[in-house]
């Protein structure tokens, strides 16, 4: 199976936003940040994108 780096990065900043701010992300609201950079949305400050 082929590893994603741009997928591992993202989960790196989605477990680093969760270390950040004690919270634990659904997989629901993980899958709408992944979707939302994906998309170019902007979000957040956290790893280039807002949350």
């Amino acid at each position: 199976m082929e590893s994603n780096p741009l997928k591992s990065w993202m989960e790196q900043c989605l477990a680093e936003f969760e270390r950040k701010h004690k919270v634990k992300l659904s997989q629901t609201e993980r899958e709408v940040f992944l979707f939302a950079f994906a998309e170019g949305i902007k979000v957040g400050e956290d790893c280039g994108f807002l949350l």
